[in-house]
């Protein structure tokens, strides 16, 4: 090929068989733009007269049983795999590849999962993304250091799922999302800080964290998700700070060591046997954002000896408060329309509630096994009806295993 032709040059067809040697003859092409190759893909070349040949770079890269997988257009690195990891491990936040660095911004699904000879690692500030499973049964890790200068975005579902050794680990203040299991079965987690930017806690994220003690939620949390905080047996206190909307179902059930818990006002709603079980719960401040008490919520929290239903409740739900063996004494403010279905069926020890004016239906057995409560108070202007409209006489059928029926105040 002449040099005036070779100059001009802009398509060419070959078959990849003469590719290889015919590469070399194309190198001062000016004004080239593109060669197609049958059955090949394509080559370029830049401006600069370079071959760039994205067929001959890897996307795969195994360093030290470590396997990444390469973005060549941000030189990004995310790890992939790691097999046979033993004790200690410092992640490197850069790696070299054809002279060039890449930053590794993620550790990726069910990366180090099944190390079971990982007992430490440190994680460094380039890490934005810790995926789903990335560390589950790693079952010997002890300690997670993520760096304190971490912009750490985001801990995936089950990321340290089953990790029963795992005693530490430090949360960055970047982080806005801990999803769900990211921490379920740790059973030996004591201590964790949930930072200031985070907006949600998954489904079960710190299920059957048996050691958990002390847990402080700040109010740049808007969800508590379901089963959260489940099974948290040694869980003594809990801060709830002003900003969280919604407290999933099973959030805190079966957390048996819990004495107290104030509900801030922001929160909107409180779901289902959120605090179902727990047992030693003794005192119950309730958030003026609430308009229900759900099914189940308070039930069989056994320690409970009195509650105070704010203006702000219109109902209370079927088996609100269901075995809740000590509880003595129910005080319900002005503004309850509702009480529903066995919302205190079992209150064995029950002997005294006042019934509002702004109640409108004692739906049947809501008292049943209230085998105690005798003092029953209604406003003097008001009287109870029942479906067919006859008159209840309170004093002589009372609540004490009923009513039998739904009643209506008028």
């Amino acid at each position: 090929m002449s040099k005036d032709i070779n100059k001009n040059l802009k398509i060419i067809l070959l078959s990849s068989y003469f590719i290889s040697s015919c590469l070399a003859c194309l190198v001062g092409c000016n004004k080239h733009e593109d060669i197609a190759l049958e059955n090949s893909g394509s080559y370029n070349f830049d401006s600069e007269n370079n071959l760039n040949n994205n067929l001959n770079k890897e996307k795969y890269l195994e360093i030290d049983k470590i396997k990444y997988e390469l973005n060549h257009e941000n030189k990004t690195a995310k790890i992939i795999k790691a097999e046979d990891i033993n004790g200690i491990l410092n992640l490197v936040s850069e790696i070299d590849y054809n002279k060039n660095k890449y930053k590794i911004i993620e550790i990726g699904d069910a990366a180090f999962k099944d190390c079971i000879n990982l007992t430490e690692i440190s994680i460094p500030s380039s890490v934005l993304f810790i995926d789903v499973a990335s560390f589950a049964n790693c079952i010997n890790l002890t300690k997670v250091n993520i760096s304190k200068t971490s912009d750490m975005r985001s801990i995936g579902a089950s990321a340290f799922l089953g990790c029963k050794n795992l005693t530490t680990i430090n949360l960055p203040n970047s982080l806005n999302l801990i999803d769900g299991e990211a921490f379920s079965g740790c059973s030996k987690l004591s201590d964790i800080i949930i930072p200031e930017n985070v907006k949600a806690i998954g489904m079960k994220t710190f299920f059957n964290c048996q050691k958990l003690n002390n847990i402080k939620i700040p109010g740049g949390v808007r969800l508590i998700g379901e089963g959260a905080f489940s099974g948290c047996s040694s869980l003594e206190k809990l801060n709830l700070e002003e900003g969280i909307v919604s407290i999933g179902q099973y959030a805190f059930s079966g957390c048996l060591a819990l004495k107290n818990i104030n509900i801030p006002n922001s929160v909107l709603s409180l779901n289902n046997y959120a605090f179902f079980g727990c047992v030693a719960l003794e005192s119950i401040k309730l958030g003026e954002g609430l308009k229900f008490i759900s099914n189940y919520l308070f039930s069989g929290c056994l320690n409970l000896n009195n509650i105070t239903i704010p203006k702000n409740i219109l109902s209370i739900n079927d088996f609100a408060f269901e075995n809740c063996f000590n509880l003595k004494e129910v005080m319900i403010e002005n503004g309850l329309n509702n009480i529903c279905e066995r919302a205190f069926s079992g209150c064995k020890s029950l002997t005294t509630i006042n019934i509002p004016g702004s109640v409108l239906k004692i739906e049947e057995s809501a008292f049943s096994d209230c085998l105690a409560l005798e003092n029953v108070t209604i406003p003097k202007d008001r009287k109870l009806y029942k479906k067919d409209k006859s008159l209840y006489n309170l004093y002589d059928e009372g609540f004490k295993n009923g009513p039998a029926y739904d009643l209506y105040l008028k």
